[in-house]
C-alpha cells in the first residue's frame, strides 16, 4: 500500500507539474498580445504567412508545368531538375541584391525590400500565367525564388530587429504557426482545384498575380503608416 500510495503521490505531482507549465506557456505566449510595444512584431510575424499564400502552390504549379510537353527540355524528370536548379539560383541572388538597394540594417528598408519581393512575386506569377515555351517558365520560377528568398530572410531580420528579445522566442513560433497554416491552406486550395479541374494552372497563375498585388498593397500602406509614425517619433525627439 506505501509503494502504491508513494507511486500514485509522485503521478499526482507530475500531473500538477505539466498543468502548471503548460498554464505558464499558454499565459506567457498570450501575454504577447497584451503589449503595445509588441504591436509591430505581431504584424510583422504575418510576413512570412503573407509570402507563403502566394508561393506556397509554386511546387504543385512546378510539376503541372513538367507534364506539358510544350514546357518540356528532354523529358519530365530533366525538366524538373533544371526547373528546380533556377529555384536554387532564384534563393541564393535574391537576398545578397536587395541588400545592394536596401540598406538591411534600417527597419523601414527592410519593409521596403519585402514589398519589392511581394511584387516581384506578382511579376513571377504573371510570367508563368503568359508562359509559351520552358524559358519563360524558368524565368517566372527564377523571379518568384528570388522574391520568396528575400522575404524569408528580410522578415526574420526585421522581427529580431524591432522586437523585445524578452519575447523573441514566442515571436519566431507564431510567426512559423501562422506562415505553416498560410502555406499549406494556399497548397492544397491549388492542388484541389487543378486535381478536380476547377481551373486551368495558367488562371490560377493569373489569379495568385492578382493576390500578390492585393498584398503588395496592404504592405505598402502599412509601410507608409509606420514611417509616418517613425518621423514623426524623430520630430519628438528632436524637439525635446
Amino acid at each position: 500500500i506505501g509503494a502504491s500510495g508513494a507511486a500514485g503521490g509522485v503521478g499526482v505531482g507530475w500531473v500538477e507539474s505539466f498543468k502548471r507549465a503548460a498554464g505558464g506557456f499558454v499565459s506567457d505566449t498570450l501575454v504577447i498580445f497584451t503589449k503595445s510595444h509588441l504591436k509591430m512584431s505581431l504584424v510583422y510575424a504575418t510576413l512570412k504567412a503573407t509570402g507563403g499564400l502566394v508561393w506556397g502552390p509554386a511546387d504543385v504549379m512546378n510539376l503541372k508545368f513538367s507534364e506539358v510537353e510544350d514546357l518540356q527540355v528532354g523529358d519530365q524528370a530533366v525538366t524538373l531538375g533544371i526547373t528546380y536548379a533556377f529555384v536554387g539560383i532564384g534563393c541564393f541572388f535574391g537576398p545578397p541584391l536587395s541588400s545592394v538597394f536596401f540598406d538591411p540594417k534600417e527597419e523601414l528598408h527592410l519593409i521596403s525590400s519585402i514589398v519589392f519581393a511581394i511584387a516581384l512575386l506578382g511579376v513571377g506569377y504573371l510570367a508563368w500565367a503568359l508562359a509559351g515555351d520552358f524559358w519563360a517558365v524558368q524565368l517566372g520560377n527564377l523571379l518568384r525564388s528570388s522574391a520568396s528568398s528575400i522575404i524569408w530572410i528580410k522578415s526574420t531580420i526585421l522581427l529580431q530587429h524591432v522586437s523585445d528579445r524578452q519575447y523573441l522566442g514566442r515571436l519566431f513560433a507564431l510567426e512559423v504557426a501562422f506562415y505553416t497554416i498560410s502555406n499549406a491552406s494556399s497548397s492544397y486550395t491549388v492542388a484541389a482545384m487543378l486535381d478536380f479541374g476547377f481551373m486551368r494552372q495558367k488562371t490560377i497563375c493569373a489569379l495568385l498575380c492578382g493576390l500578390s498585388c492585393v498584398l503588395f498593397a496592404l504592405w505598402a500602406y502599412i509601410k507608409a503608416k509606420r514611417r509616418t509614425t517613425t518621423v514623426h517619433q524623430y520630430q519628438l525627439i528632436y524637439n525635446k
